[in-house]
């Protein structure tokens, strides 16, 4: 789907910011222009590494020129999903965010062309990731599917779009999807356009409410990261509070200032 031009305001921005470290490794699936790339590949620093994928050529060009002089950038010019193999990859006329192995899932279409797809199990020398972005555009669960391994062993944050008709067009059920990542142990949150976490009954109103174009982001985050998001979304959801029952306070205090007093 369209990125806004500063990744830092969206809701993935907004949380990669607060979770990502210096010295990280960030594996970018779908990474269009760069956007998110560029972000990471600042929270990483030069400690840390990007794996930025992208599928369509003249989009991956300007990734390798963009990050040229970027060490901590690797561009791979592959699709991700569950097998390694030559693909066929829709081309969007007018929007390259919506380029999709699924022909439906182009809003305008503009051709096809053939490109290499790559099962993450099956890349060699890829560090362990601490976090996963996918924007496959529906083909995300075949990412998780060719990623089995990798992500057993690093056990990381997967954040992901979660599109219904895309998933559908490609012969995935969202249901599916959502199965796939529990079975692996993690639990699963929707991703506020503020960047913080909401829970999954929050999915589940989504999902029962279906429409084209209509998504939603979400994080996949593991058991042994679960503690320490959990108590960061109380606080959060405190100091919210906080600052709710100060802006009152404040303003009862002001209307009091303003009531005239009584002359006896």
């Amino acid at each position: 789907m369209s990125t806004p031009t500063d990744a830092t305001l969206t809701g993935i921005g907004i949380w990669l910011r607060q979770h990502v470290r210096a010295g990280s490794c960030v594996i970018d699936i779908g990474a269009n222009v760069g956007e998110y790339s560029a972000l990471a590949a600042e929270l990483v620093g030069p400690a840390g590494h990007v794996y930025a994928f992208e599928p369509a050529p003249e989009t991956a060009a300007r990734l390798r020129e963009r990050f040229a002089t970027a060490s901590q950038v690797s561009i791979i010019e592959a699709a991700v999903g569950d097998v390694t193999r030559t693909v066929r990859l829709y081309l969007d006329a007018f929007n390259p965010t919506q380029h999709s192995l699924g022909s439906h899932n182009v809003g305008r279409g503009g051709g096809a062309v053939k490109v290499q797809q790559r099962a993450l199990d099956d890349v060699k020398g890829l560090r362990a990731p601490d976090v996963i972005k996918i924007d496959a555009q529906g083909g995300e669960l075949r990412v998780l599917q060719g990623a089995k391994r990798l992500i057993a062993t690093a056990k990381p944050f997967i954040v992901f779009e979660l599109w219904p008709y895309g998933l559908r067009n490609l012969r995935a059920e969202p249901a599916d999807l959502l199965a796939e990542l529990k079975q692996s142990g993690y639990t699963l949150f929707k991703l506020a356009l503020n960047g913080r976490l909401k829970n999954e009954k929050q999915i589940a109103a989504f999902l029962a409410r279906p429409s084209r174009w209509r998504h939603i982001d979400v994080v996949a985050v593991p058991q042994h990261r679960l503690a320490g998001i959990v108590a960061r979304t109380w606080e959060a959801q405190r100091a919210g509070w906080l600052a709710r029952r100060l802006r009152l306070l404040r303003w009862m205090g002001r209307r009091r200032q303003q009531v005239p007093s009584v002359q006896s």
